[in-house]
């Protein structure tokens, strides 16, 4: 009897077999239900806002109030409910101004789980309703806040460089060259321009000076291309029968689920690039594409671009690609061992504050006498 207890601990000090897949698959639905608890109070938190935020709006249409009336509000809220944030004067403010914003929606009276802003938080919320004005630009950040995952930082920096305005502007040819909806989501990734602030470059910068800088700065740049891009390589080698070929810069699009080709042109735009691209993404789909990938798709990034010519470039090319200019920094020119010899601006002035008034004086009376002689 003794010998069977023993049997019996033993069994239960052993896992079971499938126990690691067990505890894996559990801890997945915890922080599951932990995402959806708090998604929905958030939900809730927007919805109260809302609500309050329309009531000074109709109040104060209704019977006149005035500014002063939101102080009162939250003072005797914060009275009622000590410690508790949220209401203060500027964030009642904020309420009545996202109701505003977003009053004019269509289906917003009755609907409002359909407004994209009420699944982001509060934070994200200010951030578009006080730096973007356009209702149809408004709603198109809070849902790339879901699609994309964007902190509020990275919101702030989109709206900054008005991602909006960028965001599938490029000439493609990717409707006629993949199927629906993988082309429009092609399209919707690629921007023109693309901003390379970043950057400080040259005027008459040559391709090389981009590519070193676009990888010194690689985090910068992949946020510049937006979510989904998966770094491969420079100057991926393609042997293509028996010859070396160069890629600028390759990679994978997770979402897309296909290869990337990126072509830096530190030129405008001319159509034998096409050319050459269609190339490139014929080599990579037969050489790396796996039977899973979607078509490898290619972005040349020039300097400028006429939009008929690259239209008519990419009309009857076989291959998926878009064509899209770049912003960046203009710096001087000058040799770097020029500038270094050279004074600074701050230097510059450090000098001239350092002469006597009476001397620049003088010395400017004399050359006037000079030029009367």
């Amino acid at each position: 009897m003794a010998k069977s207890k023993k049997t019996v601990s033993k069994r239960q000090g052993v896992a079971p077999a499938d126990y690691a897949k067990f505890v894996t698959e559990l801890k997945k639905k915890i922080r599951s239900a932990q995402f959806k608890a708090a998604l929905a109070v958030n939900r809730e938190l927007i919805r109260l806002y809302w609500e309050i935020g329309k009531e000074i709006v109709e109040r104060k249409e209704k019977d006149g109030w005035g500014s002063g009336v939101i102080d009162r509000i939250a003072r005797d809220i914060q009275n009622e409910f000590p410690g508790i944030e949220g209401f203060s004067r500027t964030n009642m403010g904020r309420m009545r101004a996202f109701y505003l914003a977003y009053s004019i929606y269509p289906q917003a009276v009755g609907k409002l789980e359909e407004l994209p802003v009420f699944n982001i938080p509060w934070g994200h919320n200010i951030a578009i309703f006080e730096g973007v004005k356009s209702l149809e630009e408004r709603l198109w950040y809070a849902n790339m806040v879901i699609q994309e995952g964007w902190s509020r930082n990275a919101l702030m920096d989109s709206i900054k460089i008005k991602t909006y305005q960028r965001h599938g502007k490029a000439i493609t040819n990717f409707h006629d060259r993949l199927p629906s909806p993988h082309s429009k989501l092609a399209h919707d990734t690629l921007k023109d321009p693309y901003n390379f602030d970043f950057l400080e470059l040259a005027r008459e910068h040559v391709e090389k000076d981009l590519e070193d800088g676009l990888l010194a700065h690689v985090e910068k740049f992949l946020c510049a291309l937006g979510q989904g891009f998966s770094f491969v390589g420079r100057q991926v080698n393609l042997v293509v029968g028996k010859k070396d070929f160069y890629i600028d810069l390759l990679f994978y699009h997770l979402n897309l689920r296909c290869f990337v080709v990126i072509e830096l042109k530190a030129v405008d735009f001319k159509p034998e690039f096409a050319g050459k691209m269609n190339f490139y993404l014929s080599a990579v789909d037969d050489l790396m594409r796996k039977p899973a990938d979607n078509p490898t798709i290619g972005i040349l990034i020039c300097k400028r671009k006429d939009n008929f010519i690259a239209e008519y470039a990419l009309r009857d090319i076989h291959k998926p690609m878009g064509v899209a200019e770049y912003e960046t920094k203009i710096v001087s020119s000058l040799p770097k061992k020029l500038k270094g010899q050279l004074p600074t601006i701050d230097e510059i002035e450090a000098e001239l504050s350092a002469i006597p008034v009476q001397r620049i004086k003088r010395v400017k009376k004399k050359k006037e006498t000079k030029r009367g002689g």
